[in-house]
């Protein structure tokens, strides 16, 4: 059956925190309404917190910036304050379950409404007037069948939480896994110790006026940046492009398959190795880390520079307040441990065999990700 919003909600009679020794809360888009950390609690402790707004348990909270959504039921103490700032509701809960409610408002019909409806620009100041929100029209089943939607949708993204701990779990083991073989960045296990110079090849890619040679539309010219790099692996997004021209003017900047790419400034050590996919693209204000294959594994390399053995090292060599920035010459004078090249490959061949668990975790994820969105289309449109 449809109801207007206006009809399933109706602004709450505000009590006020006053001298109440009440949990205190907070709400974002992202995680809801939580509780504030302890810190945040002696932050506030000292101000006049009397004018907070007191919600309980099943009370719908409606905040700011609305389009990205932050709006929330209240459903982790059985009272608690939060800020005057924001709308507080009571909801018919004979008609609809507050936790629905939460789900059907971040539903895309929703969303595109309340991104129509939208008044003011900055970020505390992006809501949806009341009689106008009051006016969006939602379509209810019974409250059983409201339950089992819930239901189905609690499962499936308690699913993608644990998957996504999976890939966490697996690039901690990845971690681990390489202490175990060469030890900790004390060099527990005593092997030789070289310059990254005396190693591999370093420059860096280009930097001056790099926009000069970009083309307005993609073409086969990718320029890897900064953005581009994330540890151990290439982003296949944010790219930009060099023209034709532009890329045969900056063939010394191009790198090849298995250079290591590292990034100088804002996450200065971050590494990633070309792949074959990426051989041939530039690079902009990156190192490009040619290793001698005879010495060192571009695997080995790159672990070494994203793991504490390296990025202690590299975050000493970091200047720059605002941006940490990384110099080259930094890079080459990085210290590395260099155990024989047959135990090197074997970690690489053990991270490859991990990056494949991650890709079909990754895949999976993907999937339900696809579902989540149909269900959500299905039941909220």
């Amino acid at each position: 059956m449809w109801y207007e919003l206006g009809d399933l909600i109706s602004y709450a009679k505000v009590k006020r925190a006053r001298d109440l020794d009440l949990p205190v809360l907070s709400m974002t888009s992202k995680n809801g309404i939580m509780l504030q950390n302890n810190r945040f609690k002696k932050d506030i402790a000292s101000k006049d917190r009397s004018n907070y707004k007191v919600v309980r348990r099943g009370q719908f909270v409606f905040g700011f910036p609305m389009d990205e959504g932050v709006m929330y039921s209240q459903k982790i103490v059985d009272e608690g304050i939060l800020s005057p700032a924001y709308d507080v509701c009571d909801v018919k809960k004979s008609i609809i379950d507050p936790n629905y409610l939460e789900a059907y408002l971040h539903g895309p019909r929703a969303l595109t409404f309340i991104k129509e409806k939208l008044r003011g620009t900055t970020a505390r100041r992006r809501v949806v007037p009341k009689d106008q929100l009051g006016t969006f029209t939602l379509d209810i089943p019974s409250l059983g069948d409201q339950s089992k939607r819930l239901n189905r949708l609690s499962l499936m993204q308690l699913l993608l939480e644990n998957k996504k701990q999976l890939l966490v779990l697996l690039d901690e083991l990845v971690q681990s896994r390489f202490i175990e073989m060469f030890g900790d960045t004390n060099n527990s296990m005593e092997w030789p110790i070289a310059n990254v110079e005396s190693i591999a090849k370093v420059k860096v890619g280009l930097v001056i006026k790099p926009t000069r040679f970009y083309s307005s539309s993609p073409t086969r010219y990718k320029a890897i940046r900064g953005l581009n790099i994330s540890p151990f692996c290439i982003n296949d997004t944010n790219w930009v492009y060099f023209t034709e021209d532009g890329a045969k003017s900056n063939k010394k900047t191009e790198v090849k398959e298995n250079d290591v790419v590292v990034v100088r400034s804002g996450a200065p050590g971050t590494a990633a190795v070309v792949t074959k996919e990426y051989a041939g693209s530039n690079a902009i204000d990156v190192l490009i880390v040619e290793p001698d294959l005879t010495q060192i594994d571009p695997t080995y390399l790159c672990a070494y520079t994203n793991f504490p053995h390296g990025l202690k090292q590299i975050s000493k060599g970091s200047g720059g307040a605002a941006q940490k920035h990384f110099n080259v010459e930094k890079y080459k004078n990085l210290t590395i441990f260099i155990p024989p090249l047959e135990k090197q490959k074997l970690f690489s061949i053990e991270k490859k065999e991990i990056d494949k668990s991650k890709l079909a975790i990754q895949k999976s994820i993907d999937e339900l990700e696809t579902l989540k969105k149909k269900l959500m289309q299905e039941y909220f449109g």
